[in-house]
């Protein structure tokens, strides 16, 4: 019942976000679409900021876990960047209108919503950057490739590929393009 109450407060909010932005979705409103009260709402996350951030911490879910596993297993970097792709593929059409609105209210009220994004993303992009750099330290990415940069551009590439599938139709599948920008990635990085 817990993981349901957290589940419609999230919905609830992910619909207010993209539709009022970050001023204009409030507590109250998010707490009657999710037919909990007001109370409830701040039980389970403490502050619209810390809603706000479980949103976006929603949006990446799973990628930790795929990027430990990666490490793990030595697992071939085509296939973790294969999955990965897909993944944050599936997240941005899921949350296209809330995604679409993050990027507006960056600019609006950029040291607020930045700072959750910070805190909300910082740990996926570290444990990325350490993949990056453990395959560069076993010699599979060249060594004057800055990882940084490289992920950053990687996730411009799938990011504006998801963008673009909610606006129009490209004339390929989102499986080829993300097999292309895969593809081209590691053509980039690989020596």
């Amino acid at each position: 019942m817990k993981a349901d109450t957290r589940k419609r407060i999230l919905d609830a909010a992910e619909a207010a976000f993209a539709e009022e932005g970050w001023l204009g979705a409030t507590t109250q409103q998010i707490a009657r679409a999710a037919e909990v009260n007001e109370v409830t709402l701040f039980r389970h996350f403490g502050t619209k900021k810390a809603l706000f951030g479980a949103l976006i911490g929603r949006f990446i879910e799973g990628r930790r876990e795929l990027i430990d596993q990666a490490i793990l297993d030595h697992a071939p970097m085509e296939e973790v960047l294969a999955k990965l792709a897909e993944r944050q593929h599936r997240a941005m059409l899921a949350s296209a209108g809330f995604i679409r609105t993050l990027l507006g209210e960056m600019h609006r009220h950029p040291e607020e919503v930045q700072e959750v994004v910070h805190e909300t993303t910082w740990p996926l992009r570290e444990q990325m950057l350490g993949l990056m750099q453990d395959w560069q330290a076993r010699g599979l990415v060249r060594a004057e490739i800055d990882c940084d940069a490289a992920l950053a551009l990687f996730s411009a590439m799938l990011f504006g590929q998801a963008i673009k599938a909610t606006c129009s139709d490209a004339g390929y599948s989102p499986e080829q393009y993300r097999e292309q920008a895969v593809a081209i990635f590691i053509r980039g990085i690989v020596p």
